[in-house]
């Protein structure tokens, strides 16, 4: 058997395991930490309803074989917070990716979890 016929093989028995049941849609989840109350809320509001009008869109494009998803929650921009809600992220192992935060204190203080 030559190196092409054996890499072919193998890649041809692992295809199933990488693939996803028949009728089974592949779904990935981004977490979204922002301020959706307290003072800069305003702006979270904007974040999250802009987020879900390009994802919408991302989803009906097809681009990708899989659905997208995202896992949003408040900080109220607030540091203790944006710890919390990063642990919550890093404790869900659907999530593979995280947005946010509004503000320097709340992105640095999650940064250190992350």
């Amino acid at each position: 058997m030559t190196t092409t016929r054996r890499t072919f093989l193998l890649a041809s028995a692992a295809l199933p395991l990488a693939m996803p049941a028949l009728g089974q849609q592949r779904t990935i989840t981004i977490g979204y930490q922002l301020p959706l109350t307290g003072e800069f809320s305003q702006y979270g509001e904007r974040f999250r309803n802009s987020a879900v009008m390009a994802l919408e869109a991302f989803n009906r494009s097809g681009r990708i074989p899989a659905q997208v998803n995202i896992l949003f929650e408040d900080t109220r921009s607030d540091p203790r917070e944006a710890v919390a809600v990063a642990r919550k992220f890093v404790d869900n192992r659907d999530i593979v990716a995280v947005l946010g935060d509004f503000t320097s204190t709340a992105s640095l203080q999650a940064g250190r979890v992350y």
